[in-house]
Parts: structure tokens; C-alpha cells; sequence
């Protein structure tokens, strides 16, 4: 007697519709979330004014200093792997667009799927090594290191800080959008290209 094999079925019939419109709206997410992060570091600035006082002089020296970015090769290095994850997701997301709109078969090719697995699985560990590097600049500026003399900056820039950690949370956000693409591209490259289980119907000894 045949029987079919419900999970696979599913997991075809899924795959078919569903798995464009999940991975259209993830793509989407992730473009948000990183460009969220982007623009709020890029804009993110406080400036300052401090009191030095100096032997002799009668008044304290008051010197402008600002916050921003660019001062830490860490947030640069953050800030571009937004950028570049933005960006990817963007292009992906108007690709899965457009053949949802032509109607059209996504390329089923090897190729094809390696090529997008991989740039998934790239982008996601880029972005987490931006965001390790990054929560470490914020963790030192909100509570310095007293070991080697490093103070704490966000009691003087509070505002500053605050945004630097709004970013690193919609970047963190971005990040598991992309754990669960690269989750999908596998299942595509490895399920459906590669025909793992595809089989739906197996026979049973009588």
C-alpha cells in the first residue's frame, strides 16, 4: 500500500509559495533593521564643553569636545558592515520581488544556491563580528577600565551613548534576520536542490 510522506509533501508545497513571501519579508526586515542601525550612528553626534583648570590661570580652560563615529575604528567597521549587509539585502529582496511578480521558477541551480548560501552565511558572521566589536566600544564607554586608566564616557555623553546602543540592538535585530535566511538558504540548497528527502511516496511491505 503507498504511502506519502506527509512531512516532505508539506515541506515541498511550503517551499514552493511560502518560502518566497518568508524569505521576501525577512529580507525586508533585515534592509530596515541594518539601515535603522546605519543611519542612527552615522547621525549619532553630542558635543560638549569641559573645564580644564590649569596652575596660575584665574579661569578654567573650557574646550569643545564631540562625540561621534568616526573616532572608533570599531563603529566604522560597524557602520560598513551595515552598509554592505543594507545594501545585499536590499538587492536580494527586490530579486525575490520580481519573481514573485513575473511568476517566474527561482534559479534552482547549484551554482546558483551555493552562491546565495554563502553570501547569506558571510553577511551573518560579518555582521556579528561588527556587533562584537561594537558592544565592546559601547561597554567601555559606559563603564570604562579602571586597569589600564580608561574612564567612562557616557556620563558626559548620555545622549550619545544612548543612540550608539539603540543601533547596536536594530543591528542586533538584523543579525537574527540573517540567522534565519541562512537557515532557509540551506534548507534550499541542501533539501531542495540537492533533492534531500524529495521522495514522496514510499512503498510499504505487505
Amino acid at each position: 500500500m503507498p504511502l506519502i510522506d506527509s512531512s516532505a509533501v508539506a515541506a515541498q508545497k511550503w517551499s514552493r509559495g511560502e518560502m518566497r513571501l518568508t524569505m521576501l519579508a525577512l529580507r525586508c526586515m533585515t534592509t530596515l533593521l541594518s539601515a535603522v542601525a546605519l543611519g542612527v550612528l552615522v547621525a549619532d553626534k553630542e558635543t560638549r564643553s569641559i573645564s580644564i583648570n590649569f596652575p596660575g590661570l584665574n579661569q578654567p580652560l573650557v574646550v569643545s569636545k564631540t562625540a561621534r563615529y568616526s573616532q572608533s575604528k570599531a563603529l566604522q567597521f560597524y557602520v560598513a558592515a551595515n552598509a554592505i549587509v543594507a545594501s545585499y539585502s536590499v538587492l536580494q529582496a527586490l530579486r525575490s520581488l520580481f519573481l514573485m511578480l513575473a511568476s517566474l521558477r527561482p534559479a534552482t541551480s547549484k551554482a546558483s544556491a551555493w552562491t546565495t548560501y554563502l553570501l547569506d552565511q558571510a553577511l551573518a558572521y560579518l555582521l556579528l563580528s561588527a556587533l562584537g566589536a561594537s558592544s565592546e566600544v559601547a561597554y567601555l564607554a559606559k563603564k570604562g577600565n579602571t586597569n589600564v586608566g580608561w574612564n567612562e564616557l557616557c556620563s558626559m555623553f548620555g545622549h550619545y551613548c544612548n543612540l550608539v546602543g539603540a543601533s547596536v540592538i536594530a543591528g542586533s535585530l538584523a543579525f537574527l534576520q540573517l540567522v534565519i535566511i541562512s537557515g532557509l538558504s540551506a534548507y534550499h540548497l541542501f533539501y531542495k536542490t540537492y533533492g534531500t528527502g524529495t521522495s514522496s511516496q514510499k512503498e510499504e511491505p505487505k
